[in-house]
């Protein structure tokens, strides 16, 4: 059993893969290098009074991957993307992304050497930038 860290309630980790398409969804983000960043990128698409169904997670996430799958850029280009709507976020006028444009440009300002330089100096080979973040499970109400 896992607990909520917001309600404090618990649920069985075999609850979340009830549903095909929330273990297919583990399923993508365990194949990434990214999958904290990855996790709070999809907050950015959960709408405000509703959960993020598990399909349109997949979606995205899909969508994400047949784009920049191969692109080292992508952890570091979410976690910027993140922190620079985390304001945003908090604004009654805020509302979901509907789409991967806001990444798109973030990644194209990014030098395509800089992530790995980045792993390389850190030792890293995981993207762990936002681990902080997965505590904040808001996209998943």
């Amino acid at each position: 059993m896992i607990s909520c860290p917001h309600c404090n309630s618990t649920l069985h980790l075999e609850q979340l893969t009830e549903d095909a398409a929330g273990r297919h969804l583990f399923g993508l983000i365990a194949q990434t290098n990214c999958g904290p960043a990855l996790v709070a990128y999809l907050g950015l698409f959960k709408p405000a009074k509703q959960a993020l169904r598990w399909s349109r997670a997949v979606d995205l996430t899909e969508e994400i991957l047949a784009r920049w799958a191969n692109d080292s850029r992508l952890g570091t280009a979410m976690t910027k993307t993140v922190e620079s709507m985390r304001e945003k976020r908090q604004s009654p006028q805020w509302r979901p992304l509907s789409n991967h444009n806001y990444l798109a440009s973030v990644i194209d300002t990014l030098p395509a050497h800089a992530a790995l330089a980045v792993r390389r100096a850190t030792g890293k080979t995981r993207d762990r930038s936002l681990t902080e973040d997965l505590s904040d499970t808001s996209w998943a109400d």
